[in-house]
This record gives structure tokens, sequence and C-alpha cells, in this order.
């Protein structure tokens, strides 16, 4: 629990073959650096590419934290060879007023998003599931996403679940794997466990 005693500290289980970044300032360069120590690993002929790939995931998670992130999950994981490139960012979003979830999931559902709730260990969920054009271009893939507003018990916000993935052709079987993942959900009174895969 925080000093204030609020359950905003979660545990969240992520499958093998993906990475967490804390998007605190004072640990996020650390687990950037060390994602692409992982990820190029072996390979000492390209420094301006993996310069490029850290200068990249350092703005994206600077980007996350700057709209209430506090953990980036990347799936740095392959099948047959292929990356299944799938994300997930955790944000705490505080609520204005009781209703607004409500008012949240009718604005959703009038613009045709496929809108439910869901019993999660953690709580209910509002989640929400839809496909996102590329703004790169018509030839770029759709993105499919996913998020869950999960409340914090006894707190006027939520805990926000993003996953992410262009793997269309996978989407149906990676959205099984956000849901799964959603389902690790648990709230804990542990100091220092915020965020434990």
């Amino acid at each position: 629990m925080t000093p204030g005693g609020s359950p905003e500290r979660y545990e969240l289980v992520v499958p093998d073959g993906w990475w967490a970044i804390d998007l605190d300032p004072g640990r996020r360069e650390a687990n950037v650096a060390a994602l692409v120590e992982q990820q190029w690993r072996g390979i000492d002929d390209a420094p301006l590419l993996k310069a490029q790939a850290r200068e990249e995931l350092v703005r994206r998670a600077e980007e996350a934290a700057r709209v209430g992130g506090r953990q980036l999950f990347l799936s740095v994981g392959t099948l047959a060879g292929v990356p299944l490139s799938a994300s997930l960012l955790v944000s705490t979003v505080p609520l204005a007023t009781p209703g607004e979830l409500t008012e949240l999931a009718e604005s959703r559902r009038e613009a045709g998003l496929d809108v439910g709730h869901v019993a999660l260990p953690a709580g209910p969920a509002l989640r929400t599931r839809w496909r996102e054009a590329s703004v790169e271009g018509p030839d770029q893939p759709t993105t499919t996403c996913l998020d869950l507003h999960v409340p914090v018990p006894s707190e006027p916000r939520v805990l926000l679940l993003q996953f992410r993935t262009p793997m269309e052709p996978l989407a149906d079987a990676l959205v099984d794997v956000f849901d799964a993942i959603a389902g690790t959900l648990r709230w804990s009174s542990v100091p220092g466990r915020s965020g434990r895969r």
C-alpha cells in the first residue's frame, strides 16, 4: 500500500518473452538500456542501428510516461522466427465523477466499438476492443487495440491496461493472451512490489 493506504499497487504477470520498462524517471533509462543490450547481444557490427533502437525506445517510454504511464511492457518473443509485436501500457487515470466510466462505455458503444464489462480477480472492468488504421498510410498494418479500465478500490481512479498489436493475422490469438494477462491483475498490499511480474 502507499503511505496513505491506497491499494494502487498491483501485481501483473506477463508471458515469457515480454519485457517490462518501469516508466519512473529514475528507472526508465536503465530498463531501456538493458532491453537494448539483450536484443542486440552478439551483434557488434551495427552500433548506429543499436543507438537508433535505444533512442526510439526512450522516446516511446517518455511519451508513455507523459500520459500517466507507470509501466510499459513490450513483447520481444518470436513465433517461427517472426517477432511477435505487441505492447501493454499500464497507466493510472483519475475519475472526475463516479459515472465517468459509464459515460465512457456509452460513448465508445455509440462509436461502434466492441464494449463490455468483465469480472477480473482485481474487480469489475470496462473492456473495449477495436481496430485502428495506421496514420502512416493505408499500406501499413492495422492495429488491434484492447483497453481495460479497472477501478482502483476506494479511490477515484482507474488502472488502465492498454494492449496493442499490429499483427492482424494473429490478432484474435493475441487478444486471448491480452485477456489472460489482464486476468492476472491483483491489488497488492506489499510495499515496493508495484507491477511485479
